[in-house]
């Protein structure tokens, strides 16, 4: 038996030549692989260098340690080598955080800074003169502090802080500039939304020095435990072992640093001249020519920090900073087109393209911007133009809120209007003569005051006052883009004061308020209105309910996607305005009455019900009002009574989508437990009644939208404000599918259920888990290769063992790739059943292969000497893959037909 000492000692020996594997296969990368000239290598290339270094001395001296103890002097010597490697490895790493901070304190010009002011030459004095200077120090104080037993620091000798000293300082000088970056890194994305490359990149590199930094620092932490816990002491041995490891993963495998050079959209020179925008111009000629520019690689073009392009349409002479501008001929790529050739054209004046002679290159990229290759023009005075992405005129989102429309101001003396459909019956829009000029424009450009669609009708002019109501409506029609009116091809505008009711061929003429804008406030919003639109004349209740919940469901859907930027409080905010916006709209419903009276409508997002009571009611209490999931019980005879007027009414309303706003998470709890929405949620009011204090508690029956767990805690609730709490409220009863409340006020009520959560997966074993999975993925890949590569005797039947890896690096690598998308693929309940009956598939033919491997070794021994002509006769290939896949195939569909809802856990 092995004692633990023995396999501490064999756990070491194979982590430390595991990790020297990969710390070679890291240089190898660093050394052989294109990386981009703005990734600074120089200091994880020594990192790799000094514990490699380091571990293999130390390896060997292991190995060879009673010989080389009774060497003193060399045993001192391997000592002071050591505790210099190590120590240079930590310097490399605090280098390669300040290299990071400048990253992104200088993300614009990262690269010059690292090239002018940290070369590599410079960092590689500082990376190894700071460890010698440490160990010449550490020499003269305690000569006697080096070679120990096992040629190492003396820690008897009180010496150990010449290593731990100084690593503890780099551990937390890491840590400020790791916070510090992390500080700098949110306010570059918050500043420079234009680079959004560059960040992409600074993040994965800020991503792969920590998890760089977790491995190479921790775990010399963890060597103040490990006497305490044999645990700690074999994570200790493990994680110092594998630091080559981690460090390939990280950088070099799972590295894409590499690819971003071969991609122009990633490895590109800034050009930000403010002179070169299309929008200046000068009335006589300028000197600015991009002839003398040594133009090399590809360029990213930018005006005053703003997103910008290479215009493809003609440039008026004089623009862009000189005489003759220059621009594209062929319009831009697509992202799919990758790279492609574009003539480059400029205007003299008498020719929109006189150079259409030298091309250059040009590529889409995928965060909405272009890169240029670009050459030296045959003449001067010209240069290239900048046209601005981030100008709203041609990089604008709609705002398609009801009766809101948008409106520019052109050059021309002219109005573009970006239009959307109104909400109400029998509505279109107005126009008014402007001018009795008509402007047709020549250039094609993405201004809106270039490029719109002409609406011409003449029903639309406001002198036209039919003595009647008319029909015309804009409802039906597909508004998109911007539009410029006339009437009878004369320049129009929409007005913009109180247009009288039956103008413009409608019923209800729309108009603008707010004035129309000049040309230099650009883009505006401008409210569309209606003349004496009364709610009875124009949208109903349902019409306006129905608009405000399809945006919140919009907003709903949004907020529920990865990429949301809805925080939980902008969910609850607009939560609560949905809420009383629509109980103010439901009181519309109510109506005086002398006896009893009730309104009902029913929506796709809301049900509702009301009921009124007069003072001639014979009523001795109201009938429970229902919807579909939910109903109330309340005493309104009683709230009545106490009303001057003898008069009350009760609003009821359930919303079968508010639970994506009004969250069940947002009804905090002590306990750490998950919430589930058990019910919809519902509103009951008291509308136009001005006595609403409660005779009786008010009880809610819910019906169960979800399934009930037993072992669950169920909470009535009610919202507040920003909130789910249960003042007021309590459950009665409640059984598998329904519950009651009983509530002494009335607001939003909800059922929520708690469960007890389960506990969160160890980190550490979730990390150890992909790190092993990947390492046994790529052994699984190499045994195939040299199944399918390598010479084989004819008597070898491999068919099993190939089998086995094929099985189990499919399961593996699907479960791999299962947990990580895992997000994404549970809320598909079919695919993760799928995935689950393959998973369960694979491993069990893994396994059937692995009976086979051993009755194909029970053969080969019973029949030694004629294993080769058994095997060929009695178990062909064609007959064990038959076996090998359908015995696995038979299990897993039994297991589907006996019990078909056994697949598709949460995992």
């Amino acid at each position: 038996m092995f004692s633990q000492s023995d396999l501490l000692e064999l756990l070491g020996l194979v982590c430390v030549i595991v990790g020297l594997v990969f710390f070679g296969l890291a240089l190898l990368s660093f050394a052989l692989c294109q990386w981009s000239p703005g990734v600074n290598n120089v200091a994880r290339i020594n990192i790799c260098i000094s514990l490699l270094s380091a571990h293999l001395l130390l390896l060997l001296t292991q190995q060879f340690l009673s010989l080389i103890r009774p060497q003193q002097v060399l045993c001192v010597v391997i000592a002071g080598v050591l505790h210099f490697l190590f120590l240079s490895a930590f310097v490399w790493m605090f280098i390669e955080a300040v290299l990071l901070f400048i990253c992104v304190k200088n993300l614009s010009q990262i690269s010059s800074k690292k090239k002018e002011v940290l070369s590599s030459g410079f960092l590689c004095v500082i990376g190894y003169v700071v460890a010698l200077v440490v160990v010449g120090v550490s020499i003269l104080l305690v000569p006697e502090g080096y070679g120990s037993e096992h040629c190492w620091i003396k820690y008897d000798k009180g010496f150990n802080w010449s290593l731990l000293g100084p690593v503890c300082v780099i551990i937390a000088l890491n840590m400020i500039f790791f916070i510090r970056i992390s500080i700098g890194l949110n306010s570059a994305l918050t500043k420079l939304n234009a680079e959004i490359s560059q960040l992409k990149q600074t993040k994965v590199m800020v991503f792969k020095t920590l998890g760089q930094f977790v491995v190479l620092g921790c775990p010399w932490i963890l060597g103040f435990f490990t006497n305490s816990s044999e645990v700690l002491e074999i994570v200790f041995l493990i994680l110092n072992s594998q630091q080559g490891t981690f460090i390939f993963l990280i950088y070099c495998l799972l590295n894409n640093e590499g690819q971003m050079l071969a991609d122009p959209c990633y490895n590109y020179t800034f050009l930000d001249n403010t002179w070169r925008a299309n929008s200046s111009q000068s009335s006589k000629p300028v000197s600015m020519c991009d002839q003398s520019v040594s133009w090399s690689g590809w360029y990213r073009l930018f005006i005053n920090g703003l997103n910008a392009q290479i215009p493809d349409t003609c440039v008026q002479k004089f623009s862009c900073g000189t005489d003759i501008p220059l621009w594209i001929r062929g319009g831009h790529p697509t992202v799919e087109d990758g790279v492609v050739t574009r003539d480059v054209c400029g205007n003299d004046g008498v020719d929109c393209c006189t150079y259409g002679i030298f091309p250059i290159k040009v590529k889409a990229c995928p965060e909405n911007y272009y890169v240029y290759k670009l050459l030296s023009p045959p003449a001067c005075p010209s240069a290239y133009c900048a046209a601005n992405l981030s100008d709203p005129c041609n990089n604008y989102t709609v705002l398609d809120q009801p009766w809101r429309a948008y409106v520019k101001a052109c050059p021309g003396n002219y109005y573009v209007y970006e239009l959307v459909e109104p909400i109400s019956a029998f509505s279109a829009y107005c126009t008014d003569v402007g001018s009795v000029v008509t402007v047709i424009p020549e250039i094609i450009s993405p201004d809106p005051c270039f490029n719109y669609t002409v609406l011409d009708n003449t029903w639309r002019a406001n002198s036209s006052q039919p003595s009647k109501p008319v029909s015309m409506c804009d409802r039906s029609v597909s508004w998109s883009g911007w539009y410029r009116l006339f009437i009878n091809g004369l320049s129009a505008q929409i007005p913009d004061t109180c247009v009288a009711k039956c103008s413009c061929g409608t019923d209800y003429p729309l108009w603008i308020r707010g004035g129309h804008p000049t040309v230099k406030d650009g883009v505006v919003s401008r409210d569309a209105c209606v003349i004496n639109i009364t709610l009875q004349e124009g949208c109903s209740v349902t019409d306006i309910l129905t608009v405000a919940f399809n945006a919140s469901e919009k907003i709903s859907v949004s907020s529920s996607s990865s990429s949301s930027s809805a925080s939980p409080a902008q969910l609850a905010s607009y939560g609560t305005k949905v809420l009383k916006s629509s109980e103010k709209l439901i009181s519309t419903l109510v109506k005086p009455t002398d006896t009893s009276a009730n309104v009902s409508f029913t929506l796709a997002a809301v049900e509702g019900k009301v009921f009124m009571v007069g003072p001639q009611v014979t009523l001795d209490k109201i009938p429970q009002l229902y919807t579909t999931n939910s109903s109330i019980n309340i005493d309104l005879i009683g709230i009545a009574k106490n009303n001057n007027d003898r008069s009350a009414a009760v609003a009821f309303m359930s919303y079968t989508t508010m639970e994506n706003l009004l969250k069940a998470d947002f009804f905090n709890t002590t306990n750490d437990t998950i919430k589930t929405m058990m019910s919809t949620v519902i509103s009951a009011t008291l509308p136009k009644t001005s006595n609403t204090a409660l005779t009786k508690a008010v009880n809610f029956t819910f019906r169960h939208i979800r399934e009930f767990e037993p072992s669950g805690s169920l909470s009535c609730v009610y919202w507040n404000i920003s909130e789910w709490i249960v003042d007021g409220c309590s459950v009665l009863n409640s059984n598998s599918s329904h519950t009651v409340c009983s509530c002494v006020h009335l607001s939003t009520f909800a059922l929520i259920m708690q469960t007890s959560s389960s506990p969160p997966p160890s980190d550490l074993l979730e990390l150890l888990g992909l790190v092993c999975v990947i390492v046994g993925l790529v052994f699984f890949s190499l045994a195939l290769l040299s199944f399918a590569l390598c010479q084989w005797s004819p008597g070898v039947n491999n068919v099993a063992r190939i089998n086995i890896c094929i099985s189990l690096l499919s399961a593996h690598l699907l479960f791999l790739l299962t947990q990580q998308f895992l997000s994404l693929i549970r809320p598909q309940q079919v695919l993760c059943v799928v995935i689950a009956g393959l998973l369960h598939f694979l491993f069990l033919s893994a396994f059937v292969w692995m009976f086979i491997e051993a009755v194909l070794l029970f053969i080969c021994v019973k029949n030694l000497s004629q294993i080769s002509s058994k095997k060929k006769e009695v178990l062909s290939s064609g007959f064990l893959c038959v076996i090998g896949y359908l015995v696995a195939l038979v299990v897993v569909c039994v297991s589907i037909g006996l019990v078909p809802e056994g697949y598709g856990s949460e995992q």
